[in-house]
């Protein structure tokens, strides 16, 4: 067994504990720390110049400066891995649809132009324009913060927006305030975007101009205290709900959906989508992409994947104009056909169709029948979360049927797929 050097008490004990305070204060579980735990306890009792007991000590006194060094701590073990332009369908996908997600009078048709600009910001409620705001949860060394500001400046111009990015890492945020990249990290970012953006620093590395490092401010927040000011625009929370407990993600997620704007527009990282899909405040926004939209009054309307087949309406959702479960005429449809197509989908347009399954939910209860016979093989992510939104749909008291290649059932996805 491992033992302290200073008082020869366990230092997996030690490791216990700080594990419980990481989880209490910050919201990280134990599974989504990365690092060498009791190297990170060495390395910051070492700092401090004190033992590990009295480590333990400072770290749970419960204060501001106990949840500054666990945050410290956490450093150590999180990864902590951001680039610019990360996920560039995503980039794409918000400098083609922001303005209208968003509501404005911009002018689509001048996205050709050059600059790219698209008119006025987002009416504020006395009809006066205002800045767009966006805010970067977790925005580590500044790469995401620093992506949306020249997004957002490219869109509506110098001073029509402003970018807020908080971390709990103060190493990181000192990054982040200085502003300079390696060149080679910055060419990341489309040549359009960091026309006028950039200085050259020093040789190979390059340095964010005053007029756009002025538009974003940087700020130590710990999101599982909801102390970030709204509302926003656009909010990037990407790579954060990986590391965090069950209980801390359903906190930070109601935080914010508090803080976005309605309408509004919320991005997460790929492999989050699915923690998000089932809120019924946001809808996705298609094509598999993790951006979710906020409607106005926080309502969504139904857009389910292609293969939806809409049998029976009855009165109740708003008026649409597309096809399936979003039909002309409004109405929800009660009966869904998945085709085989979906066989070989990816979870991203699974974890849509739950979001929909559940949206029902805010519907009197009523009968649903889905049709899986057609669909070979559905993987356990899968699987898991399309059982969820059945089993919430079974206790609203909705009558539920699934069809698979076993025959009709109960609202029991288990054996399917195989």
């Amino acid at each position: 067994m491992v033992r302290g050097s200073m008082m020869g008490i366990d230092e997996n004990l030690v490791a216990v504990r700080l594990e419980r305070l990481l989880a209490r204060e910050l919201g990280l579980a134990p599974s989504g720390l990365r690092g060498n735990l009791l190297g990170a306890i060495r390395e910051r009792t070492k700092r401090l110049g004190v033992s590990e007991l009295e480590y333990v000590t400072v770290a749970g006194a419960g204060d501001a400066g106990a949840v500054r060094e666990l945050a410290a701590l956490a450093d150590h073990l999180l990864l902590g891995h951001t680039h610019f332009y990360r996920h560039e369908t995503v980039w794409r996908w918000l400098e083609d649809n922001l303005v209208r997600e968003l509501g404005t009078d911009a002018e689509c048709g001048m996205r050709n132009a050059e600059p790219r600009r698209f008119g006025a910001p987002p009416a504020s409620p006395s009809g006066g324009p205002t800045v767009v705001r966006a805010l970067a949860a977790g925005c580590s060394t500044g790469e995401e913060a620093y992506t949306l500001a020249l997004l957002l400046r490219r869109m509506f111009g110098d001073n029509g927006y402003h970018v807020t990015g908080v971390d709990m890492s103060e190493r990181a945020l000192r990054v982040a305030a200085r502003g300079e990249y390696p060149a080679s990290e910055v060419a990341a970012l489309p040549e359009a975007w960091r026309a006028g953006a950039l200085a050259e620093a020093e040789p190979g590395i390059s340095r964010f101009v005053e007029r756009i490092r002025c538009r974003i401010d940087l700020q130590w927040r710990n999101l599982l205290t909801g102390q970030v000011e709204g509302p926003f625009h656009v909010v990037c929370l990407r790579n954060v709900l990986t590391y965090m407990e069950e209980p801390a993600v359903e906190r930070i997620l109601g935080a914010i959906e508090k803080l976005l704007a309605r309408p509004g527009v919320l991005v997460t990282a790929p492999q989050e989508a699915f923690l998000v899909a089932s809120r019924p405040g946001l809808k996705p926004a298609g094509h598999g992409l993790p951006v979710f939209v906020s409607a106005p009054g926080g309502g969504r309307g139904l857009h389910p994947p292609d293969g939806g087949v809409c049998t029976r309406l009855t009165a109740g959702s708003a008026p649409g104009g597309g096809r399936g479960l979003h039909p002309p005429d409004g109405g929800v449809c009660d009966r869904l056909r998945l085709g085989a197509e979906y066989a070989g989908r990816g979870s991203a347009e699974w974890v849509r169709f739950e979001g929909e399954l559940v949206e029902l939910m805010k519907l009197p209860a009523g009968q649903v029948e889905i049709d899986l016979s057609q669909v070979k093989g559905l993987d356990y992510h899968v699987k898991r979360s399309l059982r969820s939104a059945v089993k919430l749909l079974a206790a609203g008291g909705w009558g539920v049927r699934v069809i698979s290649d076993f025959g009709s059932s109960a609202p029991d996805l288990d054996r399917h797929g195989g």
